[in-house]
């Protein structure tokens, strides 16, 4: 059997029970636009429609363009009934694929131009009952690269247009039309039960068609996708979750497009992180729920924190938790991540202490300013580390008594955290930066301490006279010419 025909089979095994439209109302031609003759087609009070054919031919195309479906339908020819079915056409009604219908008229139509054929390319096998009057039902799925046809539920023609040379580089979605009777005047043609199963509007196929090794098969799936938005994340979840490199890469790629089509702001973006937030509190493996973190971070809402700031307490996802909360902001993502400073699990703390601090100034200052009496030193040098980063001339104490702390780890990072604050403050509020410096070259218990005090002082535009220069002169004459000599180079 064809390796498209096993991909066909087990696709539509894993799919839903199919769930077919209507692409004729039974009423008028609303969704349709004739071509040729356009008086040649009539709704008929059943619901048939009828095409009277003429020696113009004529067309009846959708105005909608589809890509991967499956079109059902049933048909009537009259005796020298001659029409067909055109799938994917650029524009509508043309005729880059057509699927023949065909009454047993003409000798001359061999198997590559009777009814059930990819008319001139691909010919059927076995050839189906031309029987004229009567009904018979036509089934066309394209999926891809791949075509079947099965007439009166028998396949009677398949193709990968791949494999087909007049076939390949045929487009991969376009419009479907109906093609009139244009044998004569007085044929006809008669059509009903037109319906059509739009796969590109199912999850779980076009997360199916994510896996192609074909570019542009790849590329159809995440562009539809990204118009279902939402509607995918389980479905790219569930891939995600399988752990292979190459799922995972797909999964990834395919969101990333999601995401970018969506923007932060908008109906789209809320449904978007509102359906990321309700898979986070899933059973998802942990680096699927970081996957979806990261997500977040991208495209996420307020609305999002409560369901973010409780993986803040699972200590492989406390990091991306906390980094999403920083990325999204605002008021309930700063509330949280002081809440997880102050709370009792030491990696919930570190990570919301990271997340701080990348927050920009003034960040949960109360809660930074609380860790620095933790009993860990590690959270310690992390809070006086974020408060040098988001700090104010307010916290300027608190971080000027962390040099004094009994850890050296703390205290050196206290040391970097007064010379980053005075260095944000010395042009809004210099009297305090002149003290932080002053207070770090004080209580430098090194001389590379001091020294690196003093540079940041000169560099910042100290003077000899100020407080900071004459402190380091009083206490390390040395340290003072070696900081100028620094100080000086580019």
């Amino acid at each position: 059997m064809p390796l498209f025909l096993v991909l066909i089979g087990s696709l539509m095994a894993a799919l839903p029970e199919p769930d077919f439209e209507l692409l004729l109302n039974g009423r008028d031609l609303e969704g349709w636009t004739a071509g040729g003759d356009e008086t040649g087609w009539i709704v008929e009070e059943d619901g048939v429609l009828l095409t009277v054919g003429t020696v113009d031919g004529g067309w009846l195309s959708t105005d909608r363009e589809y890509a991967d479906f499956v079109l059902r339908l049933e048909y009537m020819l009259s005796e020298v009934g001659n029409s067909g079915v055109l799938i994917r056409g650029l524009a509508p009604g043309s005729a880059d694929i057509e699927v023949q219908l065909l009454a047993p008229w003409t000798p001359y139509r061999d198997d590559l131009h009777c009814t059930g054929s990819l008319y001139g390319h691909v010919a059927v096998d076995p050839r189906p009952d031309e029987t004229t009057g009567i009904w018979h039902s036509l089934e066309i799925t394209a999926i891809g690269k791949s075509l079947s046809v099965v007439v009166d539920g028998v396949e009677v023609c398949r193709a990968n247009t791949d494999e087909v040379p007049t076939l390949a580089g045929s487009a991969l979605s376009g419009h479907i039309a109906l093609q009139s009777s244009h044998s004569g005047p007085e044929e006809w043609v008669r059509f009903r039960n037109i319906r059509i199963r739009d796969l590109d509007a199912e999850p779980g196929h076009l997360a199916y068609q994510l896996r192609s090794d074909d570019p542009a098969i790849r590329r159809h799936a995440q562009e539809f996708s990204a118009r279902l938005g939402a509607a995918m994340v389980p479905d790219l979840l569930r891939l995600h979750a399988e752990g292979t490199p190459e799922s995972i890469s797909t999964a990834a790629d395919a969101l990333t497009y999601i995401v970018a089509g969506s923007g932060r702001d908008g109906s789209d973006a809320t449904a978007l992180s509102a359906a990321l937030a309700r898979e986070l509190a899933g059973t998802w493996p942990t680096p699927t729920r970081a996957f979806v973190l990261e997500a977040l971070a991208l495209v996420g809402s307020s609305a999002c924190v409560p369901a973010i700031a409780a993986c803040l307490d699972e200590p492989v996802l406390a990091h991306p938790a906390a980094s999403a909360l920083s990325r999204i902001g605002g008021p309930t993502a700063i509330e949280a991540l002081s809440a997880a400073v102050t709370g009792p699990d030491l990696e919930a703390a570190l990570a919301a202490v990271s997340g701080l601090s990348t927050m920009g100034s003034g960040s949960g200052l109360h809660a930074l300013a609380s860790a620095l009496g933790a009993a860990s030193p590690v959270l310690r040098a992390s809070a006086v580390t974020a408060l040098g980063s988001v700090g104010t001339e307010a916290t300027a104490p608190v971080i000027v008594a962390a040099l004094r702390d009994g850890n050296p780890a703390v205290r050196a990072a206290a040391h970097s955290a007064v010379l980053r604050l005075a260095t944000r403050l010395w042009e809004s509020d210099r009297s305090t930066a002149h003290l932080l410096l002053e207070r770090a070259i004080g209580a430098a218990d090194s001389r590379v301490a001091r020294v690196s005090a003093l540079v940041a002082a000169i560099r910042l535009g100290a003077d000899d006279a100020s407080p900071a220069l004459t402190l380091g002169r009083a206490r390390d004459v040395e340290a003072v010419e070696e900081a100028e000599r620094i100080a000086q180079t580019p």
